[in-house]
C-alpha cells in the first residue's frame, strides 16, 4: 500500500488582472484587480488550486500559513485550520488572515475534489447545480481612464452619460449573455443613482434582473429616501444601501424590496444582533471575507 499523499509544495502567484471596463464604486476607481493564485502540490503529483485577495498584507499572511502546510495531509482541513489559522486569527491582522486562509483552504478542497472525483457540493452535502449564473457589475459611470474622485461630481451633472451605462449593459447582454446586472453606486449623488436605475429598468428587457450596491456609503436617512424611490422598480435587492445592523434594520422595515449584505453580517458574532434586529433577507457569503468554504458551511 502506497503512503498517503502529503503536501510538498505551495506556490503563490500574485496577479494583476486588467479590467476591460474601469471599475467605479464608492470604494474603488480601478483599472485592474489584484489576486493571489494558489497552487498546492502533493507527494503523489496531485494538484489543487485556490485564489484570494492580492494585497501585500494578505500575501504576507498567506506565505506564513502556507509554510505550515508542508508535510501535512491535504485532507486534514479542520485540523489544519485549528493549528495554522487559529493563532493568527486571534491576532490584530483580522480580515487579511481570513482571506489568506480562505484561499489556501479553497486549494485544499480543490485538491480533494480532483483526488476523489467529487464536486464541492458533494463534499459539503446538499444539491448541486450544473450552471451558476454570473452577475455583471456596472460601474457608476463609464470612464476610459481613472480620475480623481473629486471629478465625479461634475461627471454626474451630465445626464447624457447615463446612456453610456445603458449601452454598456446592452452590449454585455448581447455579447456575453448576462441577465443580471449590479449597479455600483459611488454613494455621493442620489439623483444620479435613481436616474441610472430607472433608465436601466426602462431600457432593458423586463426579465432583466437589477441590483443596487453603494457599499454602505449612504447614511440611513438618505438610503431610506433612495430606496423609497427605487422600490417600485422590482430590483432583486438593495445590497448594503447603508451601514450597520441598526441602519439596515430601520430601512428593511420600510421597504418591500429585499436587503442583502456582505458588510454588516459577516461573522458568527453578528448573527445574534441580526436576529434581534432583522436587517437582511439575503446573506452574500464571501469565501475570502468569511475565512473559507467550511466557515460558510458552518
Amino acid at each position: 500500500m502506497s503512503a498517503a499523499p502529503v503536501i510538498r509544495r505551495v506556490t503563490l502567484r500574485p496577479l494583476a488582472v486588467p479590467l476591460r471596463q474601469l471599475y467605479v464604486s464608492s470604494m474603488y476607481i480601478m483599472p485592474k484587480v489584484e489576486r493571489i493564485a494558489i497552487e498546492i502540490e502533493t507527494s503523489d503529483g496531485g494538484l489543487g488550486f485556490g485564489e484570494t485577495y492580492g494585497s501585500a498584507e494578505v500575501l504576507q499572511s498567506t506565505v506564513t500559513m502556507a509554510r505550515k502546510l508542508i508535510g501535512r495531509s491535504p485532507l486534514d482541513r479542520l485540523e489544519l485550520r485549528r493549528q495554522i489559522a487559529g493563532p493568527m486569527l486571534m491576532s490584530r491582522n483580522g480580515r487579511r488572515d481570513w482571506a489568506a486562509f480562505g484561499g489556501l483552504e479553497l486549494a485544499l478542497f480543490d485538491w480533494a475534489g480532483r483526488h476523489h472525483g467529487l464536486a464541492l457540493w458533494q463534499m459539503l452535502g446538499g444539491n448541486g447545480k450544473a450552471e451558476v449564473e454570473v452577475v455583471c457589475p456596472v460601474p457608476a459611470v463609464i470612464l476610459e481612464r481613472p480620475v480623481e474622485r473629486t471629478a465625479l461630481a461634475q461627471l454626474f451633472e451630465d445626464r447624457g452619460r447615463i446612456q453610456d451605462l445603458v449601452d454598456y449593459c446592452r452590449t454585455r447582454q448581447q455579447e456575453q449573455g448576462f441577465r443580471c446586472f449590479k449597479y455600483k453606486s459611488t454613494g455621493t449623488n442620489a439623483a444620479w443613482d435613481i436616474a441610472v436605475l430607472r433608465a436601466l429598468r426602462n431600457a432593458l428587457a423586463p426579465e432583466t434582473r437589477l441590483r443596487f450596491d453603494p457599499n454602505a456609503a449612504y447614511p440611513a436617512a438618505a438610503a431610506t429616501r433612495i430606496a423609497a424611490e427605487l422600490d417600485e422598480l422590482g430590483l432583486d435587492f438593495f445590497e448594503d444601501p447603508t451601514g450597520g445592523i441598526g441602519g439596515m434594520a430601520s430601512l428593511r422595515s420600510r421597504m418591500k424590496t429585499k436587503l442583502a449584505t456582505n458588510m454588516c453580517v459577516i461573522q458568527f458574532d453578528h448573527l445574534a444582533a441580526a436576529m434581534r434586529q432583522p436587517c437582511v433577507d439575503v446573506l452574500l457569503a464571501d469565501i475570502s471575507m468569511w475565512g473559507g468554504v467550511q466557515a460558510i458551511a458552518e
